[in-house]
């Protein structure tokens, strides 16, 4: 294993350290959704499929930025600060465009299978 490789892992999972509470409130939301999948099938499979996607999104972004981020500081990196600043932007729009679908499964968990109110 070379030394950028190296330092490239070690930089990510120091990322993902950082990231540990929400992990935390992910595997929470999952477990509950698992214990309650008897009482309520539809929602709870929305609830965990919106946490597995976001989990997803948000480890394949840590090592994303951290890649680009160690590309920008090797010697002969062709990555400049202004390709940089790009490459970012369009991560960020990327990956927010991503996040559409976890937030659209958490919509319907919560508003799918209500009853209109009585009179």
């Amino acid at each position: 294993m070379d030394q950028y490789f190296s330092e490239w892992l070690l930089n990510a999972f120091q990322n993902l350290l950082f990231s540990l509470p929400m992990y935390t409130a992910y595997f929470t939301a999952m477990i509950i959704a698992l214990v309650l999948w008897k009482r309520h099938p539809r929602i709870s499979l929305y609830v965990l499929l919106s946490n597995l996607f976001s989990l997803f999104l948000d480890v394949i972004s840590i090592f994303i930025r951290t890649w680009i981020t160690n590309q920008l500081f090797l010697k002969d990196s062709v990555v400049t600060h202004d390709n940089f600043l790009t490459i970012s932007k369009i991560i960020t729009l990327t990956m927010q465009t991503f996040y559409l679908v976890p937030f659209t499964l958490l919509l319907m968990a919560a508003f799918s299978n209500r009853k209109p109110l009585q009179k």
